[in-house]
């Protein structure tokens, strides 16, 4: 009865937790509530072992295999571990996830003999790196005394481990470094290690590094090295905000940290964006580049949509060229020695005040391979349709396209046009939505619902 009773239990536990499946003395802790467990299983034979589990991690594919006493596994909040394998024995072990770590398949950690494994916060381990404390067997001098024991790994925040890197016994990595493809590290590197390194070969030596001295000319190395690093940047932000903001932002994209999103947006591959802000809903189509512009919440951008800039002199001026009326700029040589045209007329500003060269209103549909002028607004509620060139200001739910953009007709009549800048739809919350979701395909039953609901007052 008691084996039919367990096997019952873990099956229910299954059902509501995904599955589960753990043996002998582990204490599993689930710190939090947004964990997902699909397939792992656990076997400890000893006493107080111990697995932390904390808020918004997910493990899928997870083996934990302990043997010995008092060892620990922490996963830290809102790592995501695939297809690895915790590995301990004897006593006294510990391997420690720092926040935000991700694993993508085939990773070994492996801590024997009282030693540690410590991965900083928004690490990044690719398939099929090996974490490895200790060498698999001893091995004794003449007196018959072991000269090769276990020895902690330390990796710093923000480490990026490329595909099938091994990692042995007492090897110590600087925060917001790069390990390259295949790279073997060992204790050995600690000496010549500083932060921000790449790291590469068999066995591993710096490659490149953050830092380098006014004496020192800046190489090709330190150019990718920086290329690499502005790529990591953004790629631990981008994998932030598909974990707190509920985006869905595709890992082959190039944004800043200075972007921000409101939530719940989707960003194709190959999209450049700097210094940006998203609002909620709204979506970005592939190989689409803005550069200091807001868009609103609920848009729709389809893919190769750009902003243009640069404006040149086209009338009076004799020339075209920045040579002859910028003193210093883009070309090599200029033959004069004052400005004649000003950096606000080469590329000007929607809003200068915020620094904004392009504004993007709410719920605005913009179709393929647009190209927008620097300096324009595009109003709530606009459509641009595809390979139009935007060069003037597009009003509140007007539909535009061409070569340059012309106005084509309204989305609506006034009278409905109105009504929608003055609801703000836009700016209502999730609850107001979900009620009058269902109103949306028809605006004039939408306006009927919502007027009707403000004369009983039931409007949320």
């Amino acid at each position: 009865m008691k084996t039919i009773a367990k096997r019952i239990g873990i099956k229910v536990y299954n059902l509501k937790n995904g599955p589960f499946w753990k043996q002998g003395g582990a204490i599993v802790e689930r710190q939090g509530h947004n964990i997902v467990l699909d397939c792992v299983k656990i076997r400890s034979h000893g006493k107080n072992n111990r697995v932390i589990i904390e808020d918004g991690v997910r493990l899928h594919h997870v083996k934990i295999q302990i043997s010995g006493n008092d060892n620990t596994i922490i996963i830290g909040r809102n790592c995501s571990i695939q297809d690895t394998i915790f590995a301990m024995e004897e006593d006294h072990n510990s391997v420690i996830l720092g926040a935000g770590t991700t694993t993508t398949g085939g990773v070994v950690f492996s801590a024997i003999e009282g030693s540690k494994i410590i991965v900083g916060s928004d690490g990044m381990i690719s398939r099929d790196v090996w974490f490895f404390t200790g060498d698999g067997h001893g091995i004794v001098d003449e007196n018959g005394k072991r000269t090769n024991y276990s020895q902690d790994i330390i990796i710093g925040d923000h480490v990026w481990i490329g595909y099938r890197a091994i990692l042995t016994k007492g090897c110590k990595i600087c925060n917001n470094s790069i390990i390259a493809v295949g790279a073997v590290c060992n204790r050995s590197l600690n000496a010549v290690l500083s932060e921000g390194c790449v790291i590469g070969g068999n066995p591993a030596k710096v490659v490149a590094s953050e830092k380098t001295g006014p004496e020192t000319e800046k190489t090709e190395n330190d150019r990718m090295f920086k290329r690499i690093i502005n790529f990591v940047k953004g790629f631990n932000y981008t994998r932030k905000l598909n974990t707190q903001k509920k985006c869905n932002i595709h890992w082959h994209t190039e944004i800043d940290t200075k972007t921000q999103f409101e939530g719940c947006n989707t960003v194709m591959p190959h999209v450049g964006l700097t210094d940006c802000k998203i609002g909620y809903m709204s979506y970005i189509g592939n190989n689409t580049i803005f550069f200091k512009t807001d868009i609103g919440r609920f848009c729709s951008i389809a893919d190769n949509v750009t902003i243009i800039f640069g404006e040149h002199p086209s009338s009076v001026f004799a020339s075209t060229s920045q040579a002859f009326y910028f003193k210093t700029g883009i070309s090599y040589q200029s033959f004069v020695k004052n400005d004649y045209w000003t950096l606000e007329q080469a590329y000007p500003h929607a809003d200068k005040e915020n620094d904004r060269y392009c504004i993007i209103g709410n719920d605005v549909w913009i179709g393929k391979k647009v190209m927008i002028r620097s300096g324009v607004k595009i109003g709530d509620g606009a459509i641009v349709a595809s390979g139009a060139i935007v060069t003037k200001d597009v009003e509140p739910y007007s539909i535009v396209g061409g070569i340059p953009a012309r106005h084509i007709r309204y989305r609506f009549d006034d009278d409905d046009i109105q009504w929608l800048k003055k609801t703000k739809w836009w700016n209502k919350d999730v609850s107001w939505w979900e009620k009058y979701g269902e109103y949306f395909h028809d605006i004039k039953l939408l306006r009927k619902k919502i007027e009707e609901d403000n004369l009983n007052g039931t409007e949320c």
